[in-house]
Order: C-alpha cells, then structure tokens, then sequence
C-alpha cells in the first residue's frame, strides 16, 4: 500500500498536483493507494473518477489516522513532501519512508522550533540516512542545489524524479485559430499569490509597457486571491494593455480556460507544465523574492532540462534567452509559434508524462529501505 498526506484542502499549489498526477499514475498501475486529506474535499472531489478498489481517502483528523495507522505495516510506504508530525501515530506500525523533496525550504523547516532554532546538523545526517538507503528523491535542480549549499551535501547519489503530469494524447492547441489575425493578444499566467509569483508578473508588465505594443496586450492572471495579486502589481494607464483575473480554478476548468483563451502562457514550475502539455507556447519564468533584475532573459519550457523548473533570478550574475520584444515578434508569427506548440507538447509528453515518472517511482518504491523508526531519531518532532 502507498500513502500520502497533503496538509491542506485546495488543490492550488503545485504539491496537491503532483501528489493527485503520482496518484493516478500509480492506481493506473494496479497499486492500492492512500490519501490522507479532507474526506469529501475538494482533491477527493477531484480524484471521484479513481477506482474505488484501489484508491480510498482517509479524513485527516487524528482519531481517523489512529484507526487507520493500525492497519500499516512496515511493508508499506509513505511518500512525502514535508515531514509532517502526524507521522509519529505510524511509529508502531514502521512504514517505509520516501522523501520527495520539492525544495529545500521543507528540508529547512525539519527540525525547526520556535523560528530561530534550527537543528540543521541532525537534518544533514537524516538525508545521508536517507541517500544510503535510498529514501530520497528531488524534483529538480534547484532543490537540490539548495539543499546541498544548505546542509553542506556531498552532491553525487541523488536521484532526480521531475514533476509528473497527466499529459492528453495529442497537441490540443494546434487546432486553434492563431493570434496573426485577433484583435489582442493574450498572454496567460498562472500563480498563487505570494512573493515569489508575483515578482515575475511585475516584470513581465514592465517589459510589455517599455514596449509601447502596436497591438491590445490582454494578461489573464489565475490565482488563488486576486486581491492580494492585483495589490501588488505596479498601476498603470494603458489603452493597448489590460490585466484580467481569474480565480480558483478547478483543474478541468483551467485547461479550459488556457485553450480558449491563451496564444501563449507564461509561468512556474507545474503552472508552466499545465500550459505546454496542452500545446501552448509556454515561457517558463524563474522566481524571485525582490524584484527581478532589469537583464532578465525569457526561455521556451522545451529549451530547458526537465529536473529545471526554475531558479532564484537575483542569484545568477548573467542571463541567456529572449527579451520580451522577441516574445512578441514571435507571438505575432504563425509558423513559429506552431513549430513551438510541437516542441513544448513533446517536452512535457516525453519529458513529464506521468505513465513515464510513475513507472521510474515504482522502481524507487521497490528500492526504497528507509523505514520511519530508522529515521526518528534525525527528527525532534518524531521523538515524543
């Protein structure tokens, strides 16, 4: 049996994605799976379609975990991205332990109390623990990179799973009439609103008003809070240039949306992999928390490696890509933004598809020889 627990209800943030995508995956492959989340939520709501002989929802309160702990063995597996406290009431029954890590904020955050005290040296010796026996995964450079500037790594044993995602059949946005003849073009983004998704917006705005468009600029903004995204951005009088907001999406309801409406789509991380998978033209824009230098640099999803999914901009000292006149050269120019619908689709089918990352994660589960009492002892909150 394979278990996860996602802490919050809304399936917003890139951790509810990833975990519903390897959940479908998986189910899609015989394995009986476990979400610990809201019974009756809103990733319940989202996953109704799974097969019910393999796929149940336990309510995350702790009367519910207690009773359903009881039924784990240790040949059982957790896969995580934090290490939750709930996890000592699965102390008796010792689980295997995955660790999926999606950044090293959640390695930083292990054996932190009270905000300024940190245990980092017992977290160091908990992800040798866990390379050793073979209990770790990042998603992607970044990840990695910090977390071995962090905690002092050695860098070589740690494997790489990139972002699982559930990838149509075919390029659904070639069908589309393209942008050389419409009144506006419309740019997409997609971002919860917090620090490092707004400053990207703020300079992609600013690009696209240095530019003075001869052409209606219409941004579409999905987020969870349009209040505090809109408070953010920089105010602006155009006639040629407008900001939209959208919230809330359902992840159907996204797709939808991104093909009505997007000629081309810019963001982070799985934001960025929702759009190309459809086909869209996509930007895949790094992160930041300040705003972003004034030599920032664009790059097509498909012209970056698939364990990439973003850096911090204001740590790199030179920029390679497109500025935001070339976006639009090339926005306006029919052939090539078909030539880049082939490319970004196949990135994300090749790259990303979750057929492909569940059956690499199979063999990580069958490898994986960490088990939950093993590691308790490199994690405060696992002691008591």
């Amino acid at each position: 049996m394979i278990i996860f627990y996602h802490e919050m209800e809304g399936t917003s943030s890139g951790a509810a994605i990833l975990i519903m995508n390897l959940i479908r995956g998986l189910v899609s492959k015989g394995h009986k799976v476990v979400l610990i989340n809201f019974k009756k939520g809103v990733m319940h709501q989202q996953l109704s379609d799974i097969d019910e002989s393999l796929f149940s929802v336990i309510d995350k309160n702790k009367e519910s975990i207690k009773r359903f702990a009881a039924n784990v063995s240790r040949d059982d597996i957790i896969i995580t991205t934090h290490f939750y406290s709930i996890f000592r009431l699965f102390k008796k029954a010792n689980p295997k332990i995955l660790f999926y890590c999606v950044g090293h904020i959640q390695l930083f955050e292990a054996n932190r109390f009270f905000k300024k005290i940190n245990f980092l040296f017992l977290t160091r010796r908990l992800v040798n623990l866990l390379k050793s026996k073979k209990g770790v995964l990042f998603i992607e450079q970044n990840a990695l990179k910090q977390s071995i500037k962090m905690l002092s790594l050695d860098p070589d044993g740690f494997p790489m799973l990139p972002i699982p995602i559930m990838t149509p059949d075919k390029n659904l946005y070639l069908g589309k009439k393209n942008s050389e003849g419409k009144d506006a073009i419309v740019f997409t983004y997609v971002g919860r609103a917090v620090d490092t998704k707004i400053f990207p917006v703020k300079k992609i705005i600013n690009d696209i008003l240095s530019l003075g468009p001869k052409k209606k600029v219409i941004l579409q903004i999905i987020t969870d809070d349009a209040r505090v995204f809109r408070a953010a951005l920089p105010s602006f009088r155009s006639h040629r240039f407008e900001v939209l907001f959208q919230e809330n999406f359902s992840p159907q309801k996204l797709d939808n949306f991104l093909l009505t409406n997007a000629d081309i789509h810019f963001s982070q991380a799985t934001s960025a992999l929702e759009g190309a998978k459809l086909g869209i033209p996509t930007v895949l824009v790094d992160f930041a928390f300040s705003e972003f230098p004034g030599g920032y640099r664009y790059k097509f999803i498909h012209q970056t490696d698939p364990a990439y999914i973003g850096t911090d901009v204001n740590e790199e000292k030179s920029f390679t890509g497109m500025t935001m006149s070339e976006i639009f050269e090339t926005v306006c120019n029919g052939s090539q933004m078909s030539e880049l619908s082939v490319k970004c689709f196949e990135y994300v089918r090749t790259g990303h598809n979750v057929s492909i990352i569940t059956s690499r994660l199979e063999q990580y589960i069958t490898n994986c020889r960490s088990q939950l009492n093993l590691i308790k002892k490199y994690l405060i909150r696992y002691w008591f």
